[in-house]
């Protein structure tokens, strides 16, 4: 069956005009896009699904044609997630645990049960018979095409989330570190998160490297070359999942990374964006490269950003194809069938770039260049500096900027306040202003394009209370509360302690960590962080006495039911992480953890005064 569909959209400006060349939204195969597999320069594939049937699609046209390969009806084969094709032999995962291959085009297929029920979110193949299935907390191995499979040996604990091929042998990916709960537990309810980090993988020795990684939510990997890489996904998150739009960039093969991109796109930092919409604030979920200049990144409801320097500067689309702008998918894919750009979309249309009216002519060579001044490094450091209305670069550690490859004409050169986080007052946040905004007529390189900053400062306060045994702390010798500024030798306050609270006031505009101290006392939480553009309030701490949380073997905890061998006399409290006894009582045997609200608890076990056992946990859904 071959689907043909073209709507083109005009723009007075110029911007990029895209055609639908696969809609099926409304139709009998109506699904989400899952997963874009590119074959080579003309052959591309893509899964999708709703649920139940599954769907295989095929184009020999980069995109220009579509033909329905194959549907999956059978029970049990739900949310198709990852495709890999090699001619002939074609693998697509599902949730379960599952892997379908087929050796005849995708004429037919075999099962292939995995035996761990969950999703294969990554199916790595190196070659037609050797490679991975990435799973939440395992990854498997096969050497002959997943007739036998295996666990890896993993170096930590971990959840890796994004895993893709780079050679033959080699695949790079990110993953989740968990701590000692987890370890201890081996329960997912229990993780608690420490850090991420970025590593490198050999199937032929299964090798694992590891090294440190941006501080970001990341969602896809892309290598432009051999040794130039991006990384995508989302920055300084706030409320609701929201944040910065982020790329990072590495020129060594992923040793050393620098952000080339850290936005809080709303209207304020780019106008007119998505046809007057309310641009969305979570982030980019997918990037592809044509080649070491030519890249597109795409996000959430819409949200498409060129770069055509390398990532060195974006350029945020402000006229979005029909279908994107009228059905604002929540999910979008990005990829390069040769020389052709092709988004897919969660409303299961495939668009392709028809007209790249962005990209700079051959006769753009003019550049505008200029600089933060400031002493502060934080004032001039990764700050966006907007062209016009839609280019973004961001400044160097010194404060320096460069926009390359334009024409003459007017531009308008802004420095944008990183930290401004949209309407919600929660997380208004403007450390530094920058003036003046610039606006000239360009004919020539023209540098001395600088601004200067201004610390914007407020005074603050934050105050709370510390608990034990479900009161009020009331005895505040040998512990104290520190509030401790992020930037290395600046401001560092203690705390003034009244009955049943302690308080700071006065506090400067900045970004701190809370955290008491004490020699016989550990904190739930540990610390906050916090941002002072408001006031905090009841900031508290569950304090437990350190002779007292040491492993009890009497108690054991499988799937957040608390089994105790000794429990006659015994109390229990279970605290939110603000103080407050959501459950209490007398102990039994067996004690259910779960109460009505998610979130993250503390029990407290006490036989007498004496809190005898202590664990932390989470309540999800």
């Amino acid at each position: 069956m071959f689907i043909f569909f073209i709507l083109i959209f005009s723009n007075l400006s110029s911007q990029n005009i895209w055609e639908v060349r696969l809609d099926l939204n409304g139709t009998p195969e109506e699904s989400v896009i899952n997963k874009l597999e590119v074959v080579d320069t003309n052959n591309i594939y893509f899964i999708s699904n709703r649920g139940i049937p599954n769907y295989l699609y095929k184009s020999i046209n980069q995109g220009k044609n579509w033909e329905l390969i194959k549907y999956f009806y059978e029970s049990g084969l739900s949310s198709s997630r990852d495709i890999k094709v090699f001619d002939s032999l074609i693998y697509i995962s599902f949730y379960g645990g599952i892997i379908l291959k087929s050796t005849d085009y995708g004429k037919t297929f075999e099962k292939i049960d995995i035996g761990y029920n969950n999703f294969i979110d990554d199916l790595i193949m190196f070659d037609e018979n050797n490679g991975i299935a990435n799973m939440p907390l395992k990854v498997y191995k096969t050497t002959d095409g997943w007739k036998s499979f295996d666990t890896i040996q993993l170096p930590f604990k971990l959840n890796s989330h994004v895993i893709k091929k780079y050679d033959d042998s080699i695949a790079y990916g990110i993953l989740s570190n968990f701590g000692k709960e987890f370890e201890e537990s081996n329960e997912p309810n229990n993780l608690k998160l420490y850090q991420r980090q970025y590593f490198k993988y050999n199937i032929l020795n299964d090798e694992f490297i590891t090294t440190n990684f941006p501080d970001m939510t990341y969602s896809q990997i892309e290598f432009a070359s051999d040794s130039v890489f991006y990384l995508c996904g989302k920055k300084n998150g706030i409320s609701g999942g929201s944040g910065h739009d982020a790329v990072f960039k590495s020129t060594d093969a992923g040793k050393t990374w620098r952000t080339i991109l850290d936005l809080y796109a709303d209207w304020n930092k780019i106008p007119n964006i998505n046809n007057h919409k309310k641009p969305s604030p979570f982030g980019l979920q997918d990037i592809a490269f044509k080649n070491d200049s030519v890249g597109i990144a795409v996000g959430q409801f819409g949200k498409i950003v060129y770069t055509y320097d390398g990532g060195e500067s974006w350029i945020y689309e402000q006229k979005l194809p029909h279908l994107i702008d009228s059905l604002t998918p929540p999910t979008l894919l990005v990829t390069y069938v040769g020389d052709k750009a092709i988004i897919g979309d969660f409303t299961g249309a495939i668009h392709t770039l028809k007209e790249d009216n962005l990209a700079p002519k051959p006769e753009d060579t003019l550049t505008i260049s200029g600089k933060i001044d400031s002493e502060d490094s934080l004032a001039i450091t990764c700050i966006p500096i907007r062209l016009n209305n839609n280019r973004i670069t961001m400044t160097d550690k010194y404060g320096n900027y460069r926009f390359t490859k334009l024409s003459p004409g007017t531009y308008t050169v802004t420095a944008l306040n990183k930290y401004f986080d949209g309407e919600n007052p929660s997380y208004y946040y403007e450390p530094y202003l920058y003036s003046p905004t610039h606006s000239f007529e360009l004919t020539s390189d023209t540098s001395g394009i600088d601004f200067e900053s201004e610390l914007n400062i407020e005074n603050y306060f934050v105050f709370g209370t510390i608990f034990l045994n479900d009161e009020p702390i009331d005895n505040y010798d040998g512990l104290s509360v520190k509030l401790e500024n992020v930037i290395p030798g600046k401001d560092t306050l203690d705390a003034t302690f009244e009955i049943n609270n302690y308080s700071f006031q006065g506090i400067k505009s900045g970004t701190y960590t809370l955290r008491p101290t004490s020699e016989i006392y550990t904190f739930e939480p540990e610390f906050y962080k916090l941002v002072f553009n408001t006031n905090h309030l009841y900031k508290n701490f569950i304090a437990s006495a350190i002779s007292s949380v040491k492993k009890n073997n009497n108690f054991e905890i499988k799937k957040n039911v608390l089994i105790s061998k000794e429990f006659v006399g015994m109390q229990y409290h279970i605290f939110s992480l603000t103080g407050r006894v959501v459950k209490n009582g007398t102990l039994t045997k067996e004690l259910n953890l779960n109460v009505e609200q998610i979130g993250t608890y503390i029990l407290h076990i006490t036989k007498g005064e004496q809190v005898i056992y202590s664990h932390k946990f989470q309540v999800v859904r």
